[in-house]
């Protein structure tokens, strides 16, 4: 369940002060990731060892409860958004803050008074990825395929697969990456039209789920404009199939508190002129979430391919399907699941997905170049690719 704006709004339009820097997690210690105070000591990469005398560790157990995090879930990316606006939920923190921490390259702690601003300080996101990106690199017969997002209209993303694909055919490209390492979700429903393109073998979804119908997921999913274009697109992507047909019934036409159980789910691919039968590599980050850790699980567990870089932001065996509603009183928005489902290899094992080809940034990388991260995994793979580890691999299987 997750909480929207509790008033932290209000409070700030009112003259509130908030909690002045924006932070990054990383292995349960939170770093000053952007300074908005008056006082610059405390510069990128400060560790942030108690806020208020309690300690950090304390109020990431706190506080994690609120974020939007699926059970197992890598809570990083949550955390670090909404961090300020949960020291005021969960303590009552504003306007001036003591924080003990320990300046980067020191081991001594020391303590601070530090003002609050007038704002809600968050980590900035990348807004210069493009949704989709495609190129080919001849040298290596490979082709890179970014996809940053599965929220789109189906004829748009049908259109920029096919004509892809085509290339990577006319081409004789032996290798396939796609990069879904900022890929946050969307519309689960177009995830096959992309593996139908990358195996010709009958393929497991999910191992079993079950869907619950309520009056509330009745109302999102006929009324809120964003779930009826879900629907939608979802509808042009299955094309009506039994499946699908069956669960769009749990959402709109199974009495309130009904919960349907669906069978494992295996997909028969049609004929693809354009199918890649090559080498293919997954990357993947901890902000691969949602839709992007479906596509990434039916990979991993189908054995489709190989998945490359850090552990999803959420389990595969999850809760999804999300509907809106607001509570009475209170007037919080509210986002709820509506359906559970277990990964394709029918196991729940606590965490993300596990890749093939683990690695984790360094503590200078993490703290001062992304993108230096992201050409790590990257090169990882064209290593992988130009040393033929993954050939070699499966022939001494």
């Amino acid at each position: 369940m997750v909480f929207g704006d509790p008033g932290f709004g209000k409070f700030l339009e009112e003259g509130g002060l908030s909690f002045p820097f924006s932070i990054r997690y990383k292995s349960d210690q939170i770093f000053i990731d952007e300074n908005y105070s008056l006082n610059k000591a405390l510069v990128r990469g400060t560790e942030l060892i108690a806020i208020n005398r309690i300690p950090v560790s304390q109020i990431i157990d706190d506080i994690t409860p609120y974020l939007r995090v699926r059970p197992n879930g890598f809570i990083g990316g949550t955390l670090e958004f909404n961090w300020s606006r949960c020291l005021w939920l969960e303590y009552g923190f504003e306007n001036r803050f003591t924080l003990s921490y320990i300046l980067p390259c020191e081991d001594i702690i020391r303590t601070d008074i530090i003002d609050g601003v007038n704002f809600e300080p968050k980590r900035k996101k990348n807004l210069a990825n493009e949704n989709f990106n495609f190129r080919i690199d001849h040298n290596r017969s490979t082709a890179v395929m970014t996809i940053n997002t599965f929220e789109w209209d189906f004829e748009e993303y049908d259109s920029l697969l096919y004509s892809s694909f085509k290339r990577v055919k006319d081409n004789n490209i032996a290798n396939l990456i796609i990069d879904i390492r900022e890929n946050g979700g969307g519309n689960g429903n177009l995830i096959g039209t992309l593996v139908d393109y990358l195996t010709d073998k009958p393929y497991i979804t999910t191992s079993s789920s079950q869907v619950k119908t309520s009056e509330a997921a009745i109302k999102c999913y006929t009324t809120h404009p964003v779930f009826v274009n879900a629907i939608e697109q979802a509808r042009k992507a299955e094309k009506d199939s039994e499946g699908f047909l069956k669960l769009v019934d749990c959402f709109l036409e199974k009495p309130a508190g009904t919960i349907t159980s669906f069978p494992m789910e295996e997909v028969i691919p049609a004929y693809n002129e354009n199918r890649f039968r090559g080498n293919l590599y997954v990357l993947t980050s901890h902000n691969t979430f949602s839709a992007a850790t479906g596509f990434c699980v039916i990979i991993k567990d189908n054995k489709i391919g190989y998945i490359v870089g850090e552990e999803t932001l959420d389990n595969p065996t999850d809760y999804g399907c999300i509907m809106l509603f607001e509570l009475p009183n209170t007037r919080i928005n509210i986002q709820n699941s509506t359906s559970y489902s277990i990964r394709p290899a029918g196991y729940d094992d606590s965490h993300g997905i596990i890749p093939d080809y683990r690695l984790k940034s360094s503590y200078s990388e993490f703290l001062n170049d992304e993108d230096k991260d992201k050409d790590k995994v990257m090169n990882y793979t064209y290593w992988l690719i130009d040393e033929g580890i993954t050939e070699y691999k499966q022939k001494y299987k």
